[in-house]
């Protein structure tokens, strides 16, 4: 599954990066059995299942939204909802990347993205 919102499907075929991908993974989140991390799934779940966009309407400060386009857990469409229901929001797509960006391309496309609203706002 990490590998599935982390990689494109060409970077799966790569060891060395779905290796990366699950020390990083490891190191960052511990082991599946640890009581923080089932806290944090069970509340991300909670979460989803959720209607935001009430609350998304009421934002009195700019807000970015990215969306990486073959995002499978937070999908364009639903990125692109929330910023038409959020006041003062922008919107940008990064194109062919998945949910956590790990190629430089992407990387210096979010980061762009990011100065560039910074910078106007």
């Amino acid at each position: 599954m990490v590998a599935d919102v982390s990689l494109l499907p060409a970077q799966q075929q790569d060891d060395d990066a779905v290796r990366l991908v699950h020390d990083l993974t490891a190191a960052s989140f511990g082991g599946w059995g640890d009581p923080g991390r089932l806290g944090q799934a069970e509340a991300d779940a909670k979460w989803a299942a959720e209607d935001h966009l009430p609350e998304l309407a009421q934002m009195t400060v700019p807000c970015l939204f990215i969306a990486n386009e073959r995002d499978p857990v937070f999908p364009p469409a639903q990125l692109r909802r929330a910023a038409g229901r959020t006041p003062h929001s922008e919107y940008a797509e990064i194109p062919d990347a998945n949910h956590v960006a790990f190629d430089p391309v992407s990387i210096e496309r979010i980061n762009s993205a990011i100065l560039d609203f910074f910078t106007r706002h």
